[in-house]
């Protein structure tokens, strides 16, 4: 298979939309979802701590009365 423009890439909006873009602006695009990503992550890993801590507490919390 031969690229007639390899200077394009589709790239996907959401809800089944996707648009055409040059390389460099798909490039940023994605690099932002990226940011956005990690940024998620470290949040949810946040609240993962924060949940796994209270389990912790109330556990030996629990201890005490039985």
């Amino acid at each position: 298979a031969k690229l007639a423009n390899s200077d394009k890439v589709i790239i996907g909006l959401g809800a089944n939309v996707s648009v055409e873009k040059n390389f460099a602006d798909a490039k940023i695009t994605i690099q932002g979802r990226r940011t956005e990503l990690e940024k998620v992550l470290l949040d949810t890993t946040g609240a993962i701590d924060q949940v796994a801590s209270e389990l912790s507490r109330l556990q030996q919390e629990a201890q005490r009365y039985q």
